[in-house]
């Protein structure tokens, strides 16, 4: 049985992450996952690669994971591209003197990471704003946080990787996501193709 290989650009998008690792922990498909992590903040990629395992094993999925701080070598061979990278993330891969302020960043870091060059994936963006790629699949998922979860969040995130709570939760919620869904049938999410 072929393995799908998904790399999960931007993981360590507070709104995002820990709803795709969720997911995909619960994703029992007809094929295997090789799941690749990236993120340009390190140290949330590490936060996110131990959340994914904590969640792996409570689900027991059988899925193989791995993270990496070279995007290179994160979309290369990716059958599947999903698409997170948050404000903080887009900064660190924009130099100082090129950061945009407002919306224009993340639009600019993915230029920037010339992800518009892997079209032998299918790509999956769950950001709100348009991107500058030439065709792609976009999701209104998962919901905006409140200020308040938000600011929450990564203590919530350490209580987690330290052990102190399960993310129980999260996982329930993720059970039946449209992520999940998109990874088995990719019409089932919006397609966008730039004019």
């Amino acid at each position: 049985m072929e393995t799908v290989r998904i790399s999960l650009i931007g993981i360590g998008s507070v709104r995002c992450g820990s709803h795709i690792v969720a997911s995909l922990a619960n994703y029992f498909g007809e094929r295997p996952l090789d799941i690749t992590l990236w993120d340009a903040d390190p140290e949330r990629l590490e936060l996110f690669h131990r959340l994914a395992k904590i969640c792996f094993l409570m689900t027991r999925s059988p899925h193989q994971l791995s993270s990496t701080d070279d995007v290179r070598e994160a979309l290369s061979n990716a059958d599947k591209i999903v698409l997170s990278i948050g404000r903080n993330c887009a900064y660190r891969v924009l130099r100082p003197e090129n950061r945009e302020s407002g919306g224009e960043a993340i639009p600019s870091a993915i230029r920037a990471l010339s992800i518009d060059q892997y079209t032998q994936s299918t790509i999956l963006s769950l950001q709100k704003l348009p991107i500058p790629i030439p065709a792609y699949y976009t999701l209104p998922w998962p919901p905006e946080l409140s200020e308040e979860a938000r600011a929450g969040f990564p203590f919530q995130l350490l209580r987690w990787v330290n052990g102190e709570e399960y993310p129980v939760d999260v996982l329930r919620e993720c059970e039946k996501s449209p992520l999940s869904t998109w990874v088995d049938n990719p019409t089932s999410a919006n397609y966008v193709q730039a004019p």
